[in-house]
């Protein structure tokens, strides 16, 4: 296990369009982890934390991981080990009890929270403590849910880079646009990690893509999908997930919300340093 001390550069670069609107409307801050329906904070039945953009500022935090790690109770660790993954605890209990979403959708295999950059993230929720009934088995720890910002107003361009000990290198890119009721956000992210001997190396690659279709607070469509991959010296993992939540408005008939997510993986393994995945 190594420990990134990172120096970081940010760049950000804002295009303003004579159409877009000057004032945004700001939204009363709900939670929705705890118990996967909307609540302002003080009538959540189950303690939650979260962390909004103006305290990942604050914290000079550049990633999900940074995010998360001076909450008490919660611990992040990176792990360049050949065949290991990152580590997210909650409450002291192994990473496997800990459930980690992504706008409401489990993550599989191997995520690193340092791909996901804070340019991207509009609040994430912590919920700390058992949390099987609704989420199932390995969410004994606790559950983690970053969720991503909708298309700005405005275009945006924001960019990060960073480097830290043992050859790290990370690098972000995120453009953000709306016009009209159609708004998209694309964020893509890369690590480049030396490590400590031949085998501690990683390569790591992410794209995020966020469409998002309605007006106002009505009939609102959003589709996202990304791509992850992470290769180390005896391990290489590819997956792509697609999600999409819209509301659906039927005359006589309350409004329905739906939702749908998919996830689709692949997992190669070389046993013993063979020249060939074995598994």
């Amino acid at each position: 296990m190594s420990r990134v001390v990172s120096m970081w550069f940010i760049i950000t670069l804002f295009l303003v369009h004579p159409l877009a609107p000057a004032d945004e409307v700001k939204m009363e801050e709900i939670i929705i982890t705890a118990t996967k329906t909307s609540h302002p904070p003080e009538d959540t039945p189950i303690p939650a934390a979260v962390v909004d953009g103006k305290e990942m500022k604050r914290r000079n935090a550049l990633n999900a991981g940074e995010a998360l790690g001076y909450l008490t109770g919660i611990r992040f660790d990176t792990n360049f080990a050949p065949m290991t993954r990152d580590a997210l605890r909650i409450q002291g209990l192994p990473s496997k009890y800990t459930l980690i979403l992504l706008d409401g959708g489990r993550i599989t295999g191997r995520y690193p929270l340092t791909l996901i950059p804070a340019d991207v993230i509009e609040r994430i929720e912590v919920v700390k403590g058992p949390s099987s009934v609704l989420y199932g088995s390995d969410a004994v720890g606790g559950v983690c849910n970053i969720i991503t910002k909708s298309p700005s107003h405005r275009p945006s361009l924001n960019g990060i880079f960073s480097y830290g000990s043992y050859g790290s290198k990370i690098f972000s890119l995120t453009h953000s646009y709306s016009f009209g009721r159609v708004g998209y956000l694309i964020s893509t992210a890369v690590h480049r990690l030396k490590g400590e001997g031949e085998i501690n190396w990683c390569n790591a690659e992410n794209l995020l893509v966020k469409l998002k279709w309605g007006k106002g607070e009505q009939g609102i469509w959003t589709l996202r999908g990304g791509f992850q991959g992470v290769k180390l010296a005896l391990k290489k993992e590819r997956k792509f997930d697609l999600g999409l939540e819209g509301d659906l408005d039927l005359p006589g008939l309350p409004k329905l919300t739906l939702k749908y997510h998919s996830i689709f993986y692949r997992d190669e393994v070389r046993v013993g340093g063979a020249p060939k995945p074995t598994l």
